[in-house]
């Protein structure tokens, strides 16, 4: 019946992270049938799972590593009998290792500078996101595409307006993030040069689109800059528990030494 529920579990149904629902089961049953805990610790606890899943497709991990994870889930939180409920699930969550293991911001970042966004699959839900967290006005998302601020095929003036350095620059960044943006005139911009296109992004209604019209150029720095802040903004949406950035630069930095030293 909860609304605010409801929203958490429209999102996991959209990432098809159906390998959650069993242990979902569980803590829904506490909640609605026994009492034991209330909805607002519902809602905290899908938030930690949805940012544990979507930072994990977001770094290009394996799904199917979440089976155990979730499978054992239920047992795991016995462990921890003085936390609530979501902070079981995150204590349990910042333990795992190697193939489970949540993704901190470090690794967020360094995994989406550099990767080809545009194939992955949730790209588009990704950007909406971003963009209803700008709070502007309500946009419908329905008819929007993603587009290239870069086209897939350069034009002769866009070679000229990357320099001498236009086809590392096209490989490095074409499907980058930072280059990515959503739009409902993909064919209409087709591969226009930058100038032309930013008469089109000055007058959308689409603040993450509209900024872009604020560059005097489009190039590597630009790329590597709005890539910076789309970043920013995922970290913020799918947040990382403070305890998990902490054991995983804790780990990262640690040295180790056989039993004979």
């Amino acid at each position: 019946p909860e609304e605010e529920v409801n929203q958490r579990l429209s999102q996991l149904q959209r990432l098809k992270a159906t390998i959650v629902y069993p242990f979902l089961l569980n803590i829904f049953e506490d909640c609605y049938m026994y009492h034991k805990i209330d909805v607002q610790m519902i809602c905290k606890t899908l938030d930690v799972i949805l940012s544990y899943v979507m930072r994990r497709l977001l770094c290009e991990m394996p799904t199917n590593a979440l089976n155990k994870v979730f499978a054992s889930m239920s047992n795991d939180i016995k462990r921890y009998h003085d936390d609530t409920l979501s902070d079981k699930v995150t204590r349990v969550l910042a333990g795992k290792k190697g193939k489970a293991i949540f993704p901190n911001d470090v690794l967020l970042r360094e995994k989406l500078l550099l990767r080809n966004s545009y194939k992955f699959l949730h790209i588009k839900y990704v950007l909406e996101q971003i963009e209803c967290r700008q709070g502007k006005e309500v946009v419908s998302f329905d008819k929007l595409t993603i587009e290239h601020i870069m086209p897939q095929t350069l034009t002769a003036k866009w070679n000229i307006d990357l320099g001498k350095k236009a086809t590392e620059i096209y490989e490095k960044y074409i499907h980058c993030i930072g280059n990515l943006t959503l739009t409902g005139y993909n064919l209409e911009m087709s591969n226009h040069n930058f100038e032309e296109k930013k008469k089109i992004y000055e007058n959308s209604n689409i603040y993450i689109s509209k900024e872009i019209a604020k560059m005097d150029s489009w190039g590597e720095k630009e790329i590597v800059k709005r890539s910076e802040w789309l970043i920013k903004e995922i970290a913020s949406i799918w947040k990382c528990p403070d305890i998990i950035n902490l054991n995983e630069s804790a780990i990262d930095t640690r040295t180790e030494f056989d039993i004979t030293d």
